[in-house]
């Protein structure tokens, strides 16, 4: 018997990692018995899954077998550091991708601002995999600097893209804050930003404006107001006041206007003097004052004048000087010789000038008039107008309660026998001159003027002393000046 035949003909592809297929292979071709069993496999490997057919051969046949590639999955996880530089939270899955053995796999991320850009090279796949990639953030830098003013600063450094950021100036002493300037400004000396770039900024501050016045303390006139900058040097102008009326020396500047010395000069230069905004400095023209003499005429016998008592120490017992700043100085008679005094020999004037000089070298002159009386001259008197004769005689408090023959009054003297009289004296005796100026006693006050003692001299030469020469005329003169 004959085997009944047929042709079996397997033709098999394979899949490409891109999916497509390649073109058929033959892997049978022959002529199998009827009935007989047509088969072929493959296993499984990495790269495709299982392949098989099987068949019983009946008649001619041809098939057709479409080998498969395996897929892989490829995962990107992803996680982002935060702007304290931490990597927290889950991870994010990025991208997800099943791809045929033998395909090719990449990821890439382009960054931006805030984050680094990261990447997975090419590869081939053969496997599934999972990727774990850590997203950098930016760092960004913060510059600080010291402009005018500033002592140190702070808060610079490296940041995250997002962090806060805060800086600090110490500002110099005699300086004000003003301003940060340069990518950001801010009046706040303490300023906080979030980072979002690099940044450069300058700390800046303004010297303190101070202020002088100028006072003439006594003086007059004006002065144009000092406006100074801390860490300025400055020259003091010259004083152009008009000194005060009373005499006396400019030595310079002071704050209190009660001082005696000078704490700045003239010219001299100056520098903070002080680092508080705004304060105003008053300073005081300061003068050292002339010392003031206290005196008055002198009136001694010519029995004094010769006998060599009005020395220069009795001329001083009655002058006293004052002195602002010193107190006391010591005075002398000008060009005092004793024999200006011994050598008169009847009555007379003599005018000396008593001079003082203090420590700062102002001299003060006054010039009084000393009398000599020839007591024993007037004894008797020329006669009066109405033919009585006249006893005249100079006496002062040392001598008018002493007897007679020690220089006092003589006992018939109406100025000691008639109480009117005596107590009259005793009032002139005892008027003295206080420290504020004024006497004890005082019953009129006259004020002479120089053409007023002018025109009384010339009266008196004229008509002579009281009613000497015309009667009534001392009268007549008291009631021309009493009038004016």
């Amino acid at each position: 018997m004959t085997e009944l035949k047929s042709r079996q003909v397997v033709y098999v592809r394979y899949q490409n990692a891109d999916g497509d297929y390649g073109g058929y292979s033959v892997v049978i071709n022959k002529d199998y018995v009827y009935g007989e069993t047509v088969s072929w496999s493959r296993n499984a490997d990495a790269c495709y899954n299982a392949a098989s057919i099987s068949y019983t051969a009946k008649q001619d046949k041809t098939s057709y077998v479409s080998v498969t590639r395996k897929q892989y999955v490829q995962n990107v996880y992803v996680k982002y550091q935060d702007a304290n530089g931490n990597y927290s939270g889950d991870w994010g899955l990025a991208k997800s991708q099943n791809l045929y053995y033998g395909s090719s796999f990449e990821w890439s991320y382009g960054g931006n601002d805030c984050y680094d850009a990261s990447s997975i090279g090419l590869y081939t796949v053969t496997e599934a995999k999972n990727h774990y990639i850590y997203i950098s953030r930016k760092k960004y830098t913060v510059s600080v600097s010291a402009g005018t003013g500033i002592e140190s600063v702070s808060g610079g450094g490296s940041y995250y893209y997002g962090a806060t950021s805060t800086v600090d100036a110490a500002v110099k002493t005699g300086y004000t804050w003003k301003n940060w300037n340069g990518t950001y400004t801010s009046i706040n000396k303490r300023y906080s930003f979030i980072v979002v770039g690099n940044v450069a900024l300058t700390a800046n501050a303004e010297a303190n404006t101070y202020y002088i016045v100028f006072y003439p303390n006594g003086g007059s006139g004006t002065m144009t107001t000092m406006t100074c900058k801390y860490d300025q040097t400055y020259t003091l102008p010259a004083m152009s006041f008009t000194p005060p009326t009373h005499p006396c020396t400019y030595l310079g500047w002071n704050t209190d206007a009660n001082a005696y010395s000078a704490s700045y000069s003239e010219s001299q230069q100056i520098r903070n003097l002080t680092s508080i905004d705004g304060y105003t400095f008053n300073f005081y023209a300061i003068w050292d004052y002339a010392p003031d003499l206290t005196c008055s005429d002198r009136y001694f016998t010519l029995y004094e004048a010769k006998m060599g008592i009005i020395t220069e120490a009795e001329l001083l017992r009655t002058v006293k000087s004052t002195d602002r700043e010193d107190g006391t100085t010591q005075i002398r008679v000008k060009n005092y010789s004793l024999t200006m005094f011994t050598s008169f020999t009847s009555s007379g004037e003599v005018v000396i000038t008593y001079t003082t000089t203090d420590s700062r070298n102002n001299t003060t002159e006054k010039q009084v008039k000393v009398t000599i009386v020839d007591t024993d001259a007037t004894v008797e008197g020329p006669m009066d107008f109405n033919g009585k004769k006249q006893y005249a005689r100079f006496i002062d408090s040392s001598y008018y309660l002493m007897s007679y023959d020690n220089g006092g009054l003589e006992s018939t003297s109406k100025w000691k026998s008639e109480i009117t009289y005596r107590d009259t004296l005793s009032v002139a005796m005892n008027n003295v001159k206080g420290e504020d100026g004024n006497w004890s006693h005082t019953v009129q006050t006259w004020e002479f003027s120089k053409e007023d003692i002018e025109q009384v001299k010339q009266y008196v030469k004229d008509k002579g002393m009281g009613n000497s020469k015309i009667e009534g005329r001392l009268i007549y003169l008291l009631n021309v000046f009493r009038s004016k």
